[in-house]
């Protein structure tokens, strides 16, 4: 039988993802949402039809409750925790949603201790764990590597950009001190994987403004048109597809060392994709649906890959397939509204 793996986020951009390409891997899958209806939407996806025996989708309505995930790690060989708290909450609370990426994700871990299955838990972090907030948003010189540890701003976090850098950093640092007090015999391993900016074409969208929520719409915006950006950027992106595989190939615990980091990331030219898109896509420029007009700052934010490249495989998409992907599923859901 084959081995079964759990994915916390399953309805998120990168989580469903990472469940097509562990269906397609060959592994068995059990995923987690918050919503009955977010389940059918994932079992729905064309290219995962054949792979639906596969697939079990469970409700976690709330990561943090205490005990949430013991059952439900019963039988499993390897977690990809892939949720975290990324949008902003209603009630302003984002030392709430700092405290929840941490419950979460010590919720994953104490389940892990109680089942004897489990042989690995994979963390999607990010690489703003690695850095200051001031550097994620003003640049600097020299390269994050997979031995960097984010500072962390102290609390109020009055805006949810503030407060994800906080969620990250404190979520991989504890992490890291779990690691260090963990037994040596103890039967599964952490692996934290640190990825950039995310882009890429969205498996569950249904509608244009669906792709432009989260991290594509950062990217996105000046194409739509917008002039006035709500900040720079910086140029240091990843494609889905190569984080989902990063995930996958995590999974070997033969050929990817256990209880460390890895880091996700190819350098893009973040102006550069206005002219992407006028020299692909002319006739959405023309017709306004990509009207190609605005502008994006950038800030310099290098990243050292080399473990992952030599550890995981990975060889990164170039950032131009990631734009043309996005625009392509843009212009294909605004032609069926």
């Amino acid at each position: 039988m084959a081995p079964l793996v759990f994915i916390t986020g399953g309805s998120g951009f990168l989580g469903s993802k990472v469940i097509v390409d562990a269906l397609t891997a060959g592994y068995r899958v059990r995923a987690s949402v918050r919503k009955a209806a977010q389940g059918e939407a994932i079992k729905a996806i064309k290219s995962i039809a054949s792979f639906v025996s596969q697939l079990e989708i469970v409700i976690v309505p709330s990561l943090d409750a205490e005990g949430v995930f013991d059952d439900l790690l019963v039988g499993v060989d390897y977690v990809l925790h892939v949720a975290s708290p990324l949008a902003a909450p209603e009630d302003g609370n984002f030392a709430g949603m700092v405290n929840t990426a941490w419950a979460g994700t010590e919720s994953v871990l104490r389940a892990a201790e109680k089942n004897t299955s489990v042989k690995r838990v994979v963390i999607t972090s990010s690489n703003w764990a690695l850095s200051t907030f001031a550097e994620g948003l003003g640049g600097m010189e020299e390269p994050v590597t997979d031995q960097s540890v984010g500072t962390v701003s102290p609390p109020p976090y009055d805006n949810h950009f503030l407060a994800y850098h906080a969620s990250k950093v404190v979520t991989f640092k504890a992490t890291k001190e779990y690691i260090a007090k963990a037994s040596a015999s103890s039967h599964f391993d952490i692996i934290n994987l640190h990825p950039s900016l995310i882009l890429g074409k969205k498996e569950l969208a249904t509608s244009a403004a669906d792709i432009m929520n989260g991290s594509n719409g950062l990217l996105f915006a000046p194409i739509l048109g917008s002039t006035d950006p709500p900040l720079a950027i910086s140029n240091a992106t990843i494609y889905v597809g190569d984080v989902s595989a990063a995930h996958i190939r995590a999974l070997d615990k033969e050929k990817v060392p256990g209880n460390r980091s890895y880091l996700l990331n190819i350098k893009a030219s973040i102006p550069s994709a206005v002219e992407i898109v006028k020299k692909e896509f002319p006739k959405a420029v023309a017709d306004g649906i990509l009207p190609a007009t605005g502008s994006r700052q950038e800030v310099n934010y290098p990243m050292d890959t080399s473990t992952a490249e030599k550890y995981l495989g990975m060889e990164f998409t170039p950032f131009e397939v990631a734009v043309k992907e996005i625009a392509q599923q843009y212009i294909e859901l605004s032609a069926s509204q």
